[in-house]
Parts: C-alpha cells; structure tokens; sequence
C-alpha cells in the first residue's frame, strides 16, 4: 500500500513538472485531479462543519443556530436568475465578517504589537540585544519618514527617508529570499521522496516520455 501512494505521489509530481518542458495532457490531467479533489475536501470540510456548529445544536434544542440555514439558502438561489439577489446577503455577512475578525488580527499583531516592540528601552542585558532594539527603533523611524507625502523633506534632514528605503528594500529583499528558500526547501523534499522511495521507478518512464515526445515532435517538423 505504501508504495502503490509513493507511485501516485510521483506520477502527480512529474506530471505537474512536465510544464516545464510544455503544456501537455499529463499536466492537464493531474491539475484536474488536484482540483476536483480540492474542491471534494472542501465539501466534506463544509459539510461537517455545517454538522458540527449547527445541525447538533438544533438538535439540542437550540434553535437560533437554525439561522445559518436560513443563510445558506442563498447560495443555493444563486443558480436562479430570479432569487440571485438573495446570494448578496450570505455573502455580505461573510465579508463584513472576515473584514472585521481581519481588521482586529492585524490591528493588535501588525500596529499595537510593532509599536510596543519598537517603543522597548534601548539599553538591554547583551550588547547584541541593545544593537538589535536600536537598529529597529531607527529602521522603523527612518521607514515611516519616507511615507510623509504631504510635504516634501528638503535639507539635511532629507537623508532620513533615503536610510528608511534603503530598511524597505532589504527587508523586501529578506522576505523574497525566504520564500525563494521555502520553495527551494519544498523542491528537495519532493525530490527526496522521488529519489527515495519505489517513486524512482516513474523517473525514467517520464523522461522516456519526453524523449518520445521531442523525436515525434522532430520527425514532424520534418514531413
């Protein structure tokens, strides 16, 4: 059984790999497969969620959670022409919703919690750890002088928005770098389990492919 997952793992990996080399039958297959079984999990996903947070309450006598029923309607009215409008009120609680839960996250981790860190005291324990504070204390000074668009910064004071893009850039830079070492992470892993496991064997009837392909292709041109 383990190898008979290892076997499909591979086939579905070199398969959405062959896009590299073209557009091609395999890949297609493989990126219906990846979709169509996305979209099952999700169904199940909803459906025991569905389950869970409303259908058993209801059950226990609990009948306003009977409201996300009433809700889900209207995603079922959306394949009508004439009740579609009803669609708009799931769908605007549901974006008013996740705006809202969104909007407090990112206001306490991303504002409140980067200013109460960047307001620190500058002198620490460790020489390294009093660098570090003061190096965000600047950065995060410098960065924000660069977004002051009402009024242009002249003078000697103008170095101050030109150190903060220089912060902007390098950690753009930092950011691309790890995602670029994620994937690159996430590449050796697979590759590790091609290499690795009974999945090896698929490795050269996929380049057997390839080569037919290219000589088919060649001999074509050809006539």
């Amino acid at each position: 059984m383990v190898s008979v997952v290892y076997i499909l793992y591979g086939i579905g990996a070199l398969a959405i790999w062959s896009l590299l080399y073209r557009e091609n039958i395999f890949y297609r297959c493989a990126e219906y497969f990846y979709v169509g079984f996305y979209g099952a999990h999700l169904l199940v996903l909803g459906w025991e969620s569905a389950l869970s947070i409303a259908w058993t309450p209801v059950t226990r006598g609990e009948y306003l959670w009977g409201g996300i029923f009433i809700l889900a309607l209207g995603f079922i009215l959306f394949f009508y022409s004439k009740t579609r409008a009803f669609y708009m009120i799931p769908i605007s609680l549901i974006v008013a919703l996740g705006t809202a839960l969104g909007m407090r996250g990112a206001i306490h981790a991303q504002l409140l919690g980067q200013i109460g860190g960047s307001m620190s005291s500058l002198i620490k324990a460790t020489f390294m750890d009093s660098f570090n504070t003061t190096l965000i204390t600047v950065g995060s000074f410098c960065t924000l002088s660069y977004f002051i668009f009402t009024r242009q910064i002249k003078g000697p004071i103008y170095v101050i928005p030109r150190i903060g893009r220089i912060f902007i850039m390098v950690t753009v830079g930092a950011a691309y770098a790890n995602t670029g070492t994620g994937r690159l992470a996430n590449y050796s892993g697979i590759l590790l389990n091609l290499w690795q496991t009974d999945a090896v064997y698929i490795i050269p009837v996929a380049l057997a492919f390839i080569l037919f392909d290219i000589i088919w292709r060649k001999t074509k041109k050809n006539i």
